[in-house]
């Protein structure tokens, strides 16, 4: 009888580790939506806002908007391309927060101010393209932890 009271909390503990990886994956990919939802929202004006607007709804997957490239196997962002969309405002902190990126190109754009110090956390950047925008200030210099840059 004491074998019967064990065996269930044995299963339930393997049904908790199978669901584990599903739920953490589902916990990450909603912190890159939010992250990019958040970088969206600190976009001013410029002529593609609107379609960012229109496209970066979270009712499709983050995956498919515009300038928006996933993992195939873990659906997280690894590739962020608003290059030449002629976009105003400033870069938001929480871009820093989207950990598997590999690319981020905002070039030929109107991003202004400093270039948050939380792209430093971004540790698998190889490709960082800011050029032609209104920047100010000077690099991070915590961005030397962007060891793959």
């Amino acid at each position: 009888m004491m074998m019967l009271l064990k065996r269930p909390s044995i299963l339930l503990l393997f049904d908790f580790l199978l669901v584990l990886p599903l739920a953490q994956s589902s916990t990450t990919s909603f912190t890159d939506q939010v992250s990019l939802i958040a970088f969206e929202s600190k976009i001013t004006s410029g002529p593609n806002q609107t379609v960012l607007a229109g496209n970066w709804s979270t009712t499709t997957s983050f995956c498919n908007w515009i300038g928006v490239s996933c993992s195939q196997r873990r659906q997280r962002v690894t590739a962020l391309d608003l290059s030449y969309m002629g976009l105003q405002g400033a870069i938001s902190p929480h871009i820093g927060n989207l950990s598997f990126l590999v690319s981020l190109d905002l070039r030929n754009n109107s991003f202004i101010g400093f270039l948050p110090h939380e792209i430093s956390r971004l540790r698998r950047l190889r490709i960082l393209c800011l050029s032609s925008n209104q920047l100010e200030g000077s690099i991070p210099p915590t961005l030397h932890s962007c060891l793959k840059l």
